[in-house]
């Protein structure tokens, strides 16, 4: 195969890369296609161990095809004067049943081929209430020099304007069609925030904001991390608070812990609750938020997981304490996993956003001497390739 070579392919699964076709003993990652399809695509890039191509047409297409609700999603751009489709969304494609039923294959697979588990215990997808407008925030880069608010396209860099998303929130939308009709005076590129919170307030930049899940209502700086999917976050809560309540543990190290979401929303269950959260604008809204629900058999330390956990441990009974993951997309750090590791506690429940570092890191605590006793997806991300997991642990 060559470069710009046109070919026909038959689909035959749906990778994060796109679908997955053979041709002449090479895998071919065609994106914008679903496993069952004849397409024909162009090969635009050779890499060492596959190749990638772009969709040119779908000759036999699946039942699961549907019309795209947004003019920015690929294959070409459908909005006028857009060079490339946007980079925010690669599922609109599919039908939503379909995208869930996708998404637990790849789960799987990841967890046999990256973590080395020959039968994982993966459930079927809990669904998000919403497969459209379930964002409670959106970032969009202005350049005031060339008249762009939006995205990236597909490459990552290309910018695209966008005069509305499909996935956010319509009060998001509102609030950018009000800044789109009158944007401030600026010289200089900056980042756009739009937040919306429980209240149904828009907000931006440090803006104090408020979220209320299962009825405990948390105050959050716009700019502070929150979960995106408004209909999936009180579920997200009752998943974590069903593995520790299981496990008959009432202490809680909650690692990675933003402005106390966990810890704060499972207080009445725990006799001591210790967070650590590197983001020190961020730690000082959880001991706020704590205080103000007079929860004070919390406590909240700022700093790296590795470098807190010892401090952390000795406020809490070991033998009693269940740990609580929830990092950033790269997972776990080498230096952070060895920290857990050596802590030894009972029960492990790690909440990722990516099920391929999750894999990577329920492999190392495998071999530490951990079981996976189940694995959750909650599609807190519907028109993507991403999707929310809650694993459970135990020694």
């Amino acid at each position: 195969m060559n470069v710009g070579e046109t070919l026909q392919l038959d689909i035959h699964d749906v990778a994060v890369k796109g679908g997955v076709a053979r041709h002449e003993g090479e895998v071919v990652f065609v994106p914008y296609t679903i496993a069952g399809e004849r397409v024909r695509a162009k090969v635009v890039v050779r890499r060492k161990n596959f190749v990638e191509a772009e969709l040119v047409e779908v000759i036999a297409p699946s039942p699961h095809r549907v019309t795209p609700r947004c003019p920015y999603f690929g294959p070409r751009p459908a909005a006028p004067n857009t060079p490339m489709p946007c980079g925010g969304c690669q599922y609109q494609h599919i039908a939503y049943a379909e995208q869930l039923a996708i998404k637990k294959r790849q789960i799987i697979a990841a967890l046999q081929r990256i973590g080395g588990i020959a039968a994982p215990p993966v459930a079927d997808p809990i669904a998000s209430p919403e497969s459209f407008g379930y964002r409670n925030k959106v970032s969009m880069e202005v350049d005031p020099r060339r008249g762009f608010i939006g995205f990236h396209g597909t490459d990552h860099r290309t910018p695209i304007d966008i005069t509305r998303c499909e996935i956010a929130a319509e009060p998001l939308n509102q609030a950018l069609a009000t800044y789109r009709a009158a944007p401030p005076p600026a010289e200089r590129p900056y980042t756009l925030l739009l937040r919306l919170d429980s209240r149904g307030m828009v907000g931006s930049g440090h803006q104090l904001l408020e979220e209320t899940v299962a009825g405990v209502t948390l105050q959050v700086p716009a700019g502070g991390f929150f979960q995106v999917n408004r209909g999936l976050v009180a579920e997200l809560v009752a998943q974590v608070r069903q593995r520790i309540s299981r496990a008959g543990l009432r202490h809680l190290l909650d690692a990675y812990c933003g402005v106390g979401l966990f810890s704060i929303a499972l207080a009445d269950q725990l006799d001591s609750g210790v967070g650590i959260e590197f983001d020190k604008h961020v730690t000082v809204w959880a001991r706020k938020n704590a205080r103000r629900l007079g929860h004070r058999h919390l406590r909240f330390l700022e700093g790296r997981v590795e470098s807190q956990m010892r401090a952390a441990l000795e406020l809490l009974p070991r033998d009693k304490t269940a740990l609580l993951l929830d990092p950033p997309r790269a997972g776990l750090s080498d230096s952070a996993m060895a920290a857990v590791i050596s802590a030894t506690l009972p029960l492990v429940v790690y909440v990722s956003c990516d099920f391929g570092t999750f894999a990577r890191d329920a492999k190392a605590l495998l071999a530490a001497g951990y079981r996976l006793l189940s694995v959750q997806p909650l599609d807190m991300f519907p028109q993507t390739v991403h999707c929310e997991v809650v694993g459970e642990f135990a020694r």
